[in-house]
């Protein structure tokens, strides 16, 4: 057993955990998810998660059960906005109460002066991402998600699962670095980036500006209203019905439509 001294100043992040707890790192999950956007009709695609120091995943679709497991055996949950972003699609898809104590990594880290989405702040740690994924970002998932239910091409959906994964990666080494080094964090069977497939999914939806999956140093900035425009078209047409299934699944209807903050634009 350890004993986590955690300190939180904001009160947004107050019952993440007490002050000092006593849990067992292999009993922590740190977990995160894609969508298939931002608005109260759109539904989880992804959720990657590590526990004990194992990477797992599931997909839309699939069986949830060792997922749902995993959350109520866990000690403690740990997540990069997980408050505004991820507990929420988790709560209305899963139907799974909140955690008591999830610590959320943004809000601990701000409180510490230490500002940025979660990219932002591990770049800054030397915590980096494969290079084929530089400028692959949330928005970008969801348009994976899109190709795959128009093409049912599995190596699609094995890039989306990557990159949800690395988050989880990202998240714990955070973790581990500012909170406490008590997260397992040997990875093995890291997710190979496939970049001639994530070009093949840029160049399919022709927006250069908004999906530069360029390295950092020659992407162009993303055009906000275009953003906007083009989630607004991906956007569920009617009340509670996913708008994107996996492929040969009958729809599904969400269970609730309570209003979505997705954070602000340093979450991502």
């Amino acid at each position: 057993m350890e004993q986590f001294p955690i300190k939180i100043k904001d009160k947004r992040d107050a019952n993440a955990w007490e002050n000092t707890i006593t849990v067992d790192p292999n009993r922590v999950m740190v977990y995160d998810i894609e969508t298939t956007g931002l608005t109260k009709f759109d539904h989880i695609t992804t959720v990657a998660w590590s526990m004990a120091g194992k990477l797992k995943h599931c997909v839309f679709g699939d069986d949830w059960t060792e997922f749902e497991e995993d959350w109520r055996r866990a000690s403690g949950v740990v997540t990069f906005n997980g408050t505004y972003f991820d507990e929420r699609f988790i709560t209305k898809d899963f139907a799974l109460s909140k955690h008591p104590r999830h610590c959320d990594l943004r809000f601990f880290l701000k409180a510490q002066g230490r500002k940025g989405g979660l990219k932002k702040l591990a770049e800054a740690e030397n915590l980096n991402r494969p290079a084929e994924l530089d400028g692959v970002d949330g928005f970008f998932a969801v348009l994976l998600w899109k190709y795959y239910q128009e093409t049912a091409d599995d190596e699609v959906l094995n890039q989306l699962q990557a990159y949800n994964i690395w988050d989880v990666i990202l998240t714990t080494e955070l973790f581990n670095r500012f909170v406490g080094n008590w997260l397992p964090s040997d990875w093995d069977m890291l997710p190979n980036i496939n970049l001639a497939k994530l070009k093949e999914v840029k160049d399919h939806y022709e927006e250069p500006k908004v999906l530069s999956i360029e390295p950092k140093s020659t992407s162009t900035k993303k055009d906000p209203s275009q953003k906007t425009r083009i989630l607004n078209e991906l956007a569920p047409p009617s009340c509670g019905t996913p708008m994107y299934e996996k492929p040969g699944d009958p729809p599904r209807v969400c269970r609730s439509e309570s209003s979505f903050d997705p954070g602000g634009p340093d979450a991502s």
